[in-house]
């Protein structure tokens, strides 16, 4: 088959079946045109997303995806203007997430149907998602990898995967946060540094990782000992007085931010993430914990074996990035919803993995043996993850196309059917 009818073929294949398109992608990984066929797949899967799921009992679940289509209906049902929309970005009371409100209202005035909402939440998000993906793939020549490497590989997929459109704005943010920073560190692309500062813009909160960033550029990085030291010391830390670090930071917070972080660190919020953590099935918090150990496991053989792996400054760059991103996040994840910055410095962390795995001057003996052995960890976690997936998706995801989803109405996740056979 020549190239011409093979790009007709692979055209095709994908607008009868993106989703496939979207695992061929991932398995072919060094295709020149992979990374944009991943992209139209999550397109497609941002079209389907199941924003209000049918429940057990027949009624619709109270997901945030939910509340982001009635908005988008009742601004569509009564039009605001732009000058009292614009209210909503700066306001003490208001969100001052510019993004979400600016796409609602735009598309509001068009049309209420939410699967185009999720449709446009999807490209971006796809844009962002798979361009991160790619800038870690590029050090590869090959997209013939071991068993154990495909795990590390699928488990950086699936750190911020696209379903995460269900929450909308914090974890575009993160995807477009990341991009700036692999952009920078890996590509060497100062420019594009500008998206971690355009992420405030999507979600407030990324003010915090955009300033520890700024001041991260200032610091000593002669040594690592004492990132290591401080990283185990956080790690350990059982626990942290709430009240204190909310005044802390109520007192340098700008007024649009504070109200929010007083939200989310008042004492109803930590009771009720308490709660919410304790009613967790226990294969979710085994899963949890595995993933866990694992970048434990491995922070702690890298220190060991610093001098062995570590001989390239890029390396030694994006290890200092994630010591002293992860020592901050991990104290301040005791407070509810700041845990979620905590996936900033796993992206950190399985892109430095993967990149000393697809280094060859490295010996099977300092990384890949240990990675041969400790990924049996992560297939718990693997799989939880694509289970969380299974909740935002019906049947039509593996048989659908663009074409056939605007006339299917698919709101039936896929995890009734899996639970049903459980």
């Amino acid at each position: 088959m020549d190239n011409r009818n093979k790009h007709i073929s692979t055209i095709i294949f994908a607008i009868i079946l993106p989703f496939w398109t979207l695992i061929a992608s991932i398995r072919f990984f060094k295709s020149p045109t992979a990374k944009n066929w991943f992209w139209y797949a999550c397109a497609f899967m941002g079209y389907i997303f199941i924003f209000n799921p049918i429940g057990s009992t027949g009624s619709e679940t109270d997901a945030d995806s939910s509340r982001i289509a009635q908005s988008l209906q009742k601004m569509h049902s009564n039009p605001m203007n732009f000058e009292t929309v614009s209210t909503y970005f700066y306001s003490e009371e208001g969100s001052l997430d510019i993004y979400q409100e600016l796409i609602v209202f735009i598309l509001s005035r068009f049309t209420a149907n939410a699967h185009y909402l999720f449709l446009i939440f999807a490209i971006i998000f796809g844009y962002f998602y798979s361009r991160n993906i790619w800038i870690i793939t590029s050090y590869t020549n090959s997209d013939k990898q071991s068993w154990y490497i495909w795990i590390v590989l699928i488990m950086f997929f699936l750190i911020n995967p696209i379903w995460q459109i269900n929450g909308g704005r914090m974890w575009i943010a993160l995807h477009v946060f990341m991009y700036g920073l692999f952009s920078f560190y890996l590509n060497n692309d100062k420019k594009k540094i500008i998206w971690c500062f355009l992420s405030v813009l999507i979600h407030f909160s990324f003010l915090l990782p955009l300033v520890l960033i700024l001041i991260y550029q200032f610091l000593p990085k002669k040594s690592l000992t004492i990132y290591f030291i401080l990283y185990f010391v956080a790690i350990s830390m059982a626990e942290i007085k709430i009240q204190p670090l909310k005044e802390a930071l109520i007192t340098f917070l700008p007024a649009q931010l504070s109200s929010k972080a007083e939200s989310y660190m008042n004492e109803d919020s930590v009771q009720a993430a308490i709660d919410r953590n304790a009613s967790y099935s226990l294969y979710l918090v085994m899963a949890s914990k595995m993933a866990r150990y694992f970048v434990l496991i491995f922070i702690a053989y890298f220190w060991v074996n610093f001098k062995k792996l570590f001989q390239v400054q890029l390396y030694q760059n994006l290890l200092a990035l994630f010591l002293f991103l992860a020592t901050i996040f991990e104290v301040l994840s005791v407070i509810p919803s700041m845990g979620r910055f905590l996936l900033i410095t796993n992206m950190i962390f399985y892109s430095l993995l993967l990149l000393l795995l697809f280094d060859k001057k490295l010996t099977e003996d300092a990384i890949k043996v240990p990675t041969k052995y400790l990924s049996l960890l992560l297939i718990l976690p693997v799989l939880l993850s694509i289970r969380l997936g299974l909740e935002y998706y019906g049947a039509t995801l593996f048989y659908g196309n663009f074409f056939s989803s605007t006339f299917i109405e698919d709101r039936k996740p896929l995890i009734g059917f899996l639970k049903s056979f459980l």
